[in-house]
């Protein structure tokens, strides 16, 4: 968890601002895909839905910051 959370950090930090929305958002999924993949086995659901509600904060977080918002 630790880990999925640094990687979400790291493309929506700031310095990612410069790149357009559409690609932060699509490696995002990415690799959201990727680590739901991995760690699908098992009773994961919980897991599942916090790193999902960390992701979408995140990725609003900086769309507020891409258009200065916050």
């Amino acid at each position: 968890m630790h880990t999925a959370r640094d990687h979400i950090r790291e493309l929506t930090s700031r310095q990612q601002l410069r790149l357009p929305v559409g690609e932060i958002v699509e490696d995002a999924n990415m690799f959201l895909r990727g680590w739901a993949g991995y760690f699908r086995q098992g009773n994961s659901a919980r897991h599942f839905n916090k790193i999902r509600s960390y992701a979408l904060s995140r990725q609003s977080i900086f769309v507020a910051n891409r258009h200065k918002k916050l």
